[in-house]
């Protein structure tokens, strides 16, 4: 999340994908990671710095 810019490997990620991470990195206001395996399985990564931060991030989680 750095000024709104998908990151280099988001590019090489489907449309679908890049849209998405970019999405949820201006909801969170954080760097989001999406990591897609060939089967198209993956797992969305979304870092937190503190606890308070971590409850900020679930708090948004569970009002959605």
């Amino acid at each position: 999340y750095k000024n709104n810019q998908v990151t280099k490997k988001s590019i090489d990620k489907p449309k679908y994908i890049s849209d998405a991470i970019t999405k949820l990195s201006e909801i969170f206001k954080t760097s989001v990671r999406v990591n897609v395996s060939r089967n198209n399985q993956g797992k969305i990564i979304i870092p937190f710095k503190s606890e308070a931060e971590f409850k900020k991030i679930n708090k948004k989680l569970n009002d959605s």
